[in-house]
């Protein structure tokens, strides 16, 4: 949905707690070790809105997500 495309490298982190600070920090060390030129680096993570609910309830997630078809 943000217009990167399909064929581009992903590597997902999911720690719940602290997974955006993880994610910067592996983007960051990947580009000081040449192993890649540019990342991005990012979180999503809201413990507090899931914290009594399945974290997986289809009425928590956006709308956009089922209206695209690759997400």
């Amino acid at each position: 949905m943000a217009g990167i495309p399909d064929s581009v490298p992903l590597f997902a982190v999911d720690r719940l707690c602290s997974s955006g600070l993880q994610a910067v920090a592996d983007v960051a060390n990947a580009i000081k070790s040449n192993q890649i030129d540019i990342g991005i680096g990012g979180g999503v993570e809201s413990m507090s809105m899931f914290a009594m609910t399945n974290m997986v309830d289809p009425n928590t997630v956006s709308e956009a997500v089922f209206e695209h078809p690759e997400a």
